[in-house]
């Protein structure tokens, strides 16, 4: 019997025990969402996709709205050098404010996960992951992970993978979950929890997407086609400064923007990046292969590459 070991917010869930038995993954997945379902719910009290995407939408305005009154006393701060008692005071609440909406969020966003997958089944696919399905991972990262724990702070984990600009496929073994506290703009602050993510015994249930259809080879085949590179390269242009409200900033916790670095030296794969909109923020994402730009057209455009 497997049993569930993250969500990822694209909506994706990884399951751990699962061997040869794909069916107990969708059970496994079915049983968290009915808990999670029943333990947000009063009895006869039901919750729409809808209404969960509006508690989300809803929970990230407030984050957003939080994030500008963070970056007033930053201004503050810098005219006049100093904040007042009551400055100072207000900046607290604000921080205790923002990580309480957070936990919010999060427990919003495993509402979501388990409405969506309630409702449509259909549209999930279950699969065991190996180095030709790696890219199922990589349509998920950067998002939210949820349920998944640092194992020093107990702080929420992110999906990273190593770098591999120079065309390389990746491995099952490349990727680790890491602290979002790693991250941290303050290197004081700075979290090292890290845990590997292993690929053996381990499954994915996943919404079905055209990219994560065929295997991992053949998508880089046909992403590096020269039609393709020139046709993605123009769409993604088109969206330079756009939000992507499902890559959150580590620390301010709000959607992130989509910039293109100058002078690219690694190609497509090296030329785009989200970063986050408050001005004293160096956090970013890379767009580093051809499943996590399908993945921000889809939720851009509502089409990823294919």
């Amino acid at each position: 019997m497997g049993f569930l070991d993250s969500i990822l917010t694209g909506v994706g869930f990884v399951v751990k025990g699962v061997g040869e038995g794909l069916q107990e993954l969708g059970s496994t997945v079915r049983r968290w969402g009915e808990q999670i379902i029943s333990s947000f719910t009063s009895p006869g009290q039901s919750i729409t996709p809808q209404t969960s995407q509006d508690h989300v939408k809803q929970v990230q305005e407030t984050l957003q709205t939080i994030d500008i009154e963070f970056v007033e006393l930053e201004k503050k701060q810098s005219w006049d050098g100093w904040l007042s008692k009551k400055d100072q005071e207000y900046l607290s609440e604000l921080r205790q404010l923002r990580q309480a909406k957070f936990d919010e969020l999060q427990e919003a966003k495993k509402i979501e996960s388990a409405i969506q997958q309630k409702t449509s089944a259909d549209e999930y696919n279950a699969d065991s992951l190996d180095d030709e399905k790696v890219h199922i991972l990589q349509y998920q990262m950067g998002q939210l992970a949820l349920d998944k724990q640092c194992p020093i702070c107990g702080k929420s984990m992110f999906l990273q993978h190593q770098n591999k600009l120079d065309g390389r496929l990746y491995r099952i073994s490349d990727f680790f979950w890491s602290c979002m506290d790693f991250y941290s703009n303050n290197p004081q602050l700075q979290c090292k929890g890290k845990r590997d993510f292993s690929g053996r015994d381990i499954g994915m249930l996943y919404k079905s997407e055209i990219e994560l259809t065929i295997s991992n080879t053949d998508l880089n085949t046909i992403f590096h086609e020269p039609t393709s590179i020139t046709h993605i390269s123009k769409r993604m242009r088109e969206h330079i400064k756009g939000k992507d409200n499902e890559i959150l900033c580590k620390q301010h916790h709000i959607p992130m923007i989509l910039d293109m670095k100058n002078n690219p030296v690694g190609g497509l794969l090296d030329a785009y990046y989200l970063k986050c909109p408050h001005p004293s923020c160096g956090q970013k994402v890379k767009l580093k292969s051809p499943a996590q730009l399908a993945a921000f057209l889809k939720r851009r455009e509502g089409r990823g590459l294919l």
